[in-house]
């Protein structure tokens, strides 16, 4: 910061002074390598081991500070566990304010962490943790209780990875920051975002290891609305008294869940005005096994004690994927970790495959508050044909919901959430001022199409926000003024 002053100085002067300007790698923050003993068993080249090397090492260096395994936040205090720590939506530990000193927060937001308890797929009390994104001046309803308060979106975050080093509260730009949080944050709403139990967090009041239980996506709306639950206990007075859940992907159908889950809980459900679900995952086995399969495979014996990854993966495949947990790869590394022979071809025809279809799949409940579901044409991950057969089914089990579908023609899979901000933005707001709903029939359609034809659009992301923190990068922020 010293650098940027006297640069500040010197322009406002008019005279010349000495810059610090040091390059800066992508990796700059970690120096892992591919042991050769884990590239065999993995079966990579030696090309494929440093292109690895190079992916993981990017993916740690964008940890704030570090991974989650070397910052005591995340460990539990000492008295845990006692009764109160075992009812779900208890607050365990609070970290008042963040130093976001090693974030790449937009300017003038500000974030707390805490802790607190949540239930599995199983049901069983586990920590968890999480994050607030506070407003510089936050949004103000005329029915908002208490009346200085933030009004509240529970944000539910997409894949960022499968291991404790993932959680959004540890990465600099809380995953994919400026696709929503930040958004939300910027139009005065307070963002209240589960990391999901096991990212983050990773030991249990009894000192066990805590998996992440991939898609399991009632488990991670229990995450959700605990999360809500411990941050008005912590936040009594700035947090309002009613909320709007939204998520993307692996969060948009755990959005879809958290509204099926407060569907059958009055006492939960208290002050959900409703919920925003962009291209969700609905039906987990309607992708790629070649991903799937490991991706849900590591946590799954914390749902089927039987459960072998062998029952799932090829040798080849089992080998990729315990190299993969050795190394706590994130989603960027496994892209590079899962291709070729991994699942077995009969997968999807096992009985953990259906049981587990059985348990988290989306569209059996009923839900009972208004939820719009967004869904890209051009989205290559989760199926445009998945989600319209969700609605479908759902809205003829329960044809009363008030679900509402924007389709948006031509876009991807995160993408969706940028071309359709304002139009969730305005949702949102409409929930919150009490807006009444048109009377439409379940599933009812609208349809966005670009201002100019598609191919004229930039389709997706081709950069990501590099943290220039220190006094030798502050070259790259030319506007830090």
């Amino acid at each position: 910061m010293k650098s940027a002053l006297l640069y500040i100085q010197a322009f406002a002067c008019g005279i010349s002074a000495q810059i610090i300007a040091s390059p800066q790698l992508t990796s700059f923050n970690s120096s892992f390598a591919l042991s050769h003993e884990l590239a065999l068993k993995a079966n990579f080249t030696d090309q494929e081991a440093s292109t690895l090397s190079n992916i993981i090492n990017h993916e740690r260096s964008q940890y704030a500070g570090g991974p989650a395994d070397q910052d005591e936040f995340y460990d539990l205090p000492a008295q845990s566990p006692d009764n109160r720590h075992l009812i779900p939506g208890s607050l365990i530990k609070l970290e008042t304010y963040t130093n976001i000193t090693n974030y790449t927060l937009s300017p003038n937001l500000a974030m707390s962490r805490f802790i607190y308890t949540t239930k599995d797929l199983n049901g069983t009390a586990i920590p968890a943790s999480a994050f607030i994104l506070w407003p510089f001046s936050p949004r103000s309803f005329a029915n908002l209780t208490p009346h200085m308060a933030a009004p509240a979106v529970i944000w539910n975050h997409m894949t960022s990875g499968f291991f404790g080093p993932a959680a959004p509260s540890k990465h600099r730009n809380i995953w994919a920051g400026d696709s929503a949080p930040y958004a939300l944050a910027l139009a005065g709403y307070a963002v209240v975002a589960p990391d999901y139990a096991g990212l983050g967090v990773t030991r249990n009041f009894q000192g066990g290891f805590i998996p992440h239980q991939y898609l399991a996506l009632p488990a991670s709306a229990n995450d959700a609305i605990y999360a809500y639950k411990a941050a008005k206990a912590a936040f009594s007075k700035k947090l309002s008294d009613t909320f709007v859940v939204m998520g993307q992907s692996q969060g948009g159908g755990v959005s879809w869940a958290t509204s099926e889950l407060l569907g059958q809980n009055s006492t939960l459900a208290k002050g959900h005005l409703g919920t925003v679900a962009v291209s969700p995952t609905t039906s987990v086995f309607n992708s790629s096994m070649t991903y799937v399969g490991p991706f849900v495979g590591v946590g799954l014996a914390s749902v089927f004690p039987t459960f072998r990854l062998e029952d799932w993966l090829t040798p080849f495949g089992v080998n990729r994927t315990e190299v993969f947990q050795t190394v706590q790869g994130g989603l960027a590394t496994a892209f590079g970790f899962f291709s070729g022979n991994i699942a077995k071809p009969n997968m999807t025809q096992t009985w953990y495959t259906r049981a587990y279809s059985s348990l988290v799949n989306m569209g059996t409940k009923p839900i009972t508050r208004p939820m719009l579901v967004i869904q890209g044409t051009a989205d290559q991950f989760v199926s445009y044909n998945v989600t319209l057969a969700t609605i479908t089914s759902a809205c003829e089990r329960y044809p009363n919901s008030k679900i509402t579908t924007l389709i948006s023609n031509g876009t991807g899979h995160v993408p969706t959430l940028d071309a359709s901000r304002q139009v969730w933005l305005r949702w949102i707001e409409e929930r919150f001022q009490g807006v009444s709903l048109q009377s439409t029939k379940c599933g009812h359609q609208e349809i966005l199409e670009s201002f100019l034809p598609i191919d004229q659009y930039q389709a997706t992301w081709n950069s990501f926000p590099q943290w220039a923190g220190g006094a030798e990068y502050t070259y790259e922020v030319p506007l830090e003024l």
